[in-house]
């Protein structure tokens, strides 16, 4: 049976009176973003990669080599694609990093110095350089690559 209590129209002015608050007050809406990986071991990874969701294959290949030398790997890992939109302030909210590493990424309120580690909130934080400049083939590269493997080191307690 149709009661008439069902079909109920409110005009503008009951509306007001009814809802002239906000029914729900939202201070910390964070909005969604995508990352790769399964952030068990919450260690942020940031990229800047334009023109890919996440990075192109063989960033992404040497990326794997380096988690793999550290004893991780991508289900330990949270990759975000900060040319995405994403702010620093929705990443740390939402996965809580103990570790920060950011490849070729501005990070504002740090002052730390490319390839050296610091902190950033509760989190240490390693200045990396951009993936696309380890994946060349020449001195600067390698040299970049030995004094990065230095720093992840020290990050996760390497001992060879």
């Amino acid at each position: 049976m149709d009661s008439p209590l069902n079909n109920i129209v409110l005009n503008t002015t009951m509306m007001e009176n009814l809802y002239g608050h906000l029914l729900v007050e939202v201070e910390d809406f964070q909005p969604f973003f995508k990352y790769l990986g399964g952030n068990a071991k919450n260690i942020t990874i940031l990229i800047n990669t334009l023109n890919h969701t996440f990075l192109p294959e063989e960033q992404l290949s040497v990326l794997n080599r380096m988690l793999l030398a550290c004893k991780i790997n991508t289900g330990d890992v949270a990759i975000v694609n900060m040319a995405g939109g994403s702010t620093l302030k929705q990443v740390i909210h939402r996965l809580q990093p103990q570790k920060i590493i950011a490849f070729g990424v501005d990070v504002p309120g740090t002052n730390t110095p490319l390839l050296s580690l610091g902190r950033l909130n509760n989190s240490s934080f390693l200045n990396a350089p951009d993936l696309e400049e380890l994946i060349k083939e020449s001195e600067d590269s390698k040299l970049l690559k030995t004094r990065l493997w230095t720093c992840l080191r020290t990050l996760f307690r390497i001992d060879l």
